[in-house]
Formats: C-alpha cells, sequence, structure tokens
C-alpha cells in the first residue's frame, strides 16, 4: 500500500516552495516590469523634454538672427540717409526729401514709413505724404522719459506717424508701429535738431515668427525689454504688460541673462518648455514655447504601445502564477492526503501488529526461497535454540525428514490457500515439537507470479 502511495506522488519538494511562494513570486517579475516600463517613461519623457528644449532654442536663435538683420538693414538704411542729408544744399527744401526718404521702402518691406522730424516733432518730409506736417510728440521716439529719442522705442497705436499725432483721434486703433529713430549729426558731429525716424511694420515680424513656427505647435512672441508685445504667433492670445512681466523670463532671467530655457506657465498662463533669447543691440526678446500639453500627447503615442506590451507581460506572469499557484496547490492536498494516508496506514499496521502479535498461533511471511522476513512471536522457535531467526530459511528449522514436505509445499504452481500440513521442529537436546502449518501464497498482481508465502502455524 505505501509504495503505490508513493508511486504516484512526484519527487517530495522543499518545504520552502509552497503556493504562497507562487503567489510572492509572481510579485517580484510583476514589480520588475512596472518599474521598468515606468522608468522607460520617464526616461523618454527627460529625454524628449530636452529635445524639445534644444528645438526651442533653434527657433530662438534663428528667429533672433532674422530679427536682428532686419533691424540692422533699417538702422543702416537710416544712416546712410542721415549722411545724404547732412550735405543737403542749404536752398533747396527740405520737404524735397521725400523721394529721397521713398526710395528704400520698394526692397524694404519691414518698414511703412521713413520720416524727417525737427527738434519739436514736426514732420518736414517722409515716404508717406499723410504724415507730413503731423505734430509728433518726441516722447513717443524715447524709450524712457529720460532717454533721448533715438533707436527703437515703445510701439504706438496706428498704423503710421501720422496716428501719432498730437491731434489724431485713431489712438485705439488695432495695428500699431514702432519707432526707429537716428539723430542727424551735423558735420560737426554735434546733435543737430532733425530726426530720421522710420516706422516699423510690427506684422513683417508675425509673418517671420509664422514662417518658422509654421505647421508646429509652437507659439511665438517678439516682446520689449519692458514687456511690452510686438508680434506673436496666432496661437498667442495678446497678454497684458503685466502679465508679460511676471513671465518667469522677465521675472528670473531677464535682463541679466540674453538667453535661457525654462519649464514653466509660457504666455497662455499653461505649462510650457519653452526658451527665450534677446535680439543682442536691440530691446528685444524672443519667447518660443511649447504647451506641455503637447508634449504629453507625444508621450502617450509613444507610451501607449510600451503599456500594453507592459499589460501582456503583466498577464503572461499572472497566468504563468496562476498555473504554478494551482500545480502547488495541488501537490500540497496531494501531499496533505499523503500524509493522512500514511498516518492511516501507520495506525492500521499498528493495529495489525497489535492483532497478530496477539494471535496464540504462529504468523510469519516467507519469500519463496522460504526465507523469513517476518514473525509475530520469535519466542515460538526459543526451543529451537537459535534466535533471532529473520533472515533464516524455515526448512533449517524443520528436522530433515520433514524439509521436503516444505520445498514441495514452496514449489506448488497453486496459488489457492494450500492445506494444513503436520511438520516436525528439531528441539534443542532432541526434544521435537510438532506444528500444524497452513501457507497462503502472495501473488504479485503485476504478472501473477507468487512473491512469497503467509503462514499460520498452531502447535500440536
Amino acid at each position: 500500500m505505501t509504495q503505490r502511495l508513493n508511486s504516484g506522488l512526484p519527487t517530495k519538494l522543499p518545504n520552502w516552495l509552497g503556493s504562497r511562494l507562487a503567489i510572492w513570486a509572481a510579485c517580484v517579475p510583476a514589480m520588475v516590469v512596472l518599474l521598468l516600463a515606468a522608468g522607460f517613461v520617464w526616461y523618454e519623457r527627460g529625454e524628449l523634454r530636452d529635445n524639445e528644449h534644444a528645438i526651442n532654442e533653434l527657433y530662438a536663435r534663428t528667429l533672433e538672427g532674422q530679427i536682428n538683420q532686419t533691424l540692422s538693414s533699417a538702422d543702416l538704411t537710416l544712416q546712410a540717409l542721415a549722411r545724404q542729408l547732412q550735405t543737403w544744399p542749404g536752398d533747396t527744401p527740405i520737404a524735397d526729401a521725400a523721394p529721397l526718404l521713398g526710395q528704400p521702402l520698394a526692397t524694404m518691406p519691414y518698414l511703412r514709413s521713413i520720416s524727417l522730424l525737427d527738434s519739436a516733432g514736426l514732420v518736414l518730409a517722409s515716404s508717406n505724404g499723410d504724415n507730413v506736417a503731423v505734430h509728433l510728440s518726441l516722447d513717443l521716439l524715447k524709450r524712457s522719459p529720460q532717454a533721448r529719442p533715438m533707436g527703437l522705442a515703445a510701439a504706438q497705436s496706428g498704423r503710421d506717424l501720422e496716428d501719432g499725432s498730437l491731434t489724431s483721434t485713431r489712438r485705439n486703433s488695432v495695428q500699431s508701429w514702432v519707432p526707429l529713430t537716428l539723430p542727424i549729426q551735423t558735420a560737426g558731429g554735434q546733435i543737430g535738431p532733425l530726426y530720421l525716424v522710420a516706422a516699423l511694420n510690427p506684422d513683417y515680424f508675425s509673418n517671420q515668427l509664422h514662417q518658422q513656427l509654421d505647421n508646429t505647435a509652437r507659439r511665438a512672441a517678439l516682446v520689449t525689454l519692458e514687456g511690452q508685445l510686438i508680434a506673436a504667433t496666432d496661437a498667442v492670445q495678446a497678454p497684458t504688460e503685466t502679465a508679460l512681466r511676471s513671465h518667469i523670463a522677465f521675472s528670473s532671467f531677464l535682463p541679466s541673462q540674453e538667453h535661457g530655457s525654462y519649464h514653466a506657465p509660457g504666455l497662455d498662463e499653461r505649462m510650457s518648455l519653452g526658451s527665450f533669447r534677446t535680439t543682442r543691440q536691440y530691446p528685444w526678446v524672443i519667447l518660443v514655447e511649447l504647451p506641455e500639453s503637447e508634449l504629453d500627447a507625444h508621450m502617450r503615442e509613444l507610451a501607449q504601445p510600451l503599456m500594453l506590451a507592459a499589460l501582456a507581460s503583466l498577464a503572461l506572469i499572472a497566468a504563468l502564477a496562476l498555473l504554478a499557484w494551482r500545480s502547488l496547490q495541488a501537490y500540497e492536498r496531494g501531499q496533505q492526503s499523503h500524509t493522512s494516508a500514511q498516518r492511516n496506514v501507520a495506525e492500521r499496521r499498528q493495529e495489525l501488529d497489535a492483532l497478530i502479535h496477539g494471535l496464540p498461533a504462529l504468523a510469519f511471511r516467507i519469500d519463496v526461497s522460504g526465507e523469513l522476513q517476518f514473525v509475530n512471536q520469535r519466542r515460538f522457535f526459543q526451543s529451537v535454540g537459535t534466535l533471532p531467526v529473520l533472515g533464516m530459511k524455515l526448512h533449517e528449522l524443520l528436522a530433515e525428514t520433514d524439509r521436503p514436505k516444505l520445498d514441495a509445499l514452496l514449489q506448488s504452481d497453486d496459488h489457492a490457500e494450500l492445506g494444513a500440513t503436520r511438520l516436525r521442529l528439531d528441539g534443542v537436546g532432541g526434544k521435537a515439537r510438532w506444528i500444524e502449518l497452513r501457507l497462503t501464497p502472495v501473488v504479485n498482481e503485476a504478472d501473477g507470479t507468487i512473491a512469497g508465502f503467509i503462514g499460520l502455524a498452531v502447535e500440536l
């Protein structure tokens, strides 16, 4: 019975290898998969963020070069006109300088007009005839109230100088212009009473921003160092000067730092990845930003197949863990059943041993050669003078005349219970004992052969 139970069980597993371990063993690779997926997403997001910062910086650098070139060209044009006006014939009316002032406009779309003003702000000559005789406050040509009219000033409402006149009623125009002023010096090098004023077209700079950032999710703005918006892409809702001054580029970097990158609320108050760059010789700043929502959308596209792969891995781990858990559960139940069966067998064996050892008769088992394998009463053979008797041949305990009878019984092919046979045991001092012996063959179920005999002997 014991052999059948053992043959139905696999090799005994270590005690620590149980069904609970299958659950913990599944948690470890699952956590590894999740950590790898999260680490990859975090790493890729960092790489993507750095890449977007680098692209923003490239756009800002490109736009800075274009805007610097535009402003430098306008500045050089005014300087060339100033040199010509310094040698203007005294007998020729200054108003006749209008054709001269209008010549550069044909190749410079970023200029709306070039005008000549006296020290009182009166327009003496202009490439735009509507500007002539307009009285303009010189404060509009100053970058700050303490400065003199020179260089770039704040953007003004209107399309041209005529809209900035002290008597103009079109101060709330949706258009604007930016004055670029150059004082005309006399031959002695002193500042003269005349000013050349170029009306810059902000729409031209807006077009430059659009051309660079077309078909991208980025937005850009051209802003003065004082926080005034000059030009922007369509996606930028025109912020107030107060809002622009609170922008991180102004609050944390400018004016001490000429360029940099940031991750903060942007032009539209949304979290953005941005870069800024000043225009070196001019008091303007270029801001290029990418909303963080665009970065998140890109990351979702990138992370979707990764998450699907991670979920598939987790599902596979869960399936394998479930299979291992069920197998170990079945093994544990089998072990419990096996232990219970062994306990029952041991109890039954104890009961059987007690029963067999309590028999008044001799019960024993021998193999096919007659070797004793089990005896319930070993003292039964005490009179024979040989103890212990296990491992001895049964016929060695018999009288020589009865040994052939036992050999005949052992060699019988009849698998039924053999009849009772009287045999004599040799005793110590020549005393003989007679027993009545019954043998029952133990048949091997596999091939039907006799594996041994169970015997019962009663002393006569």
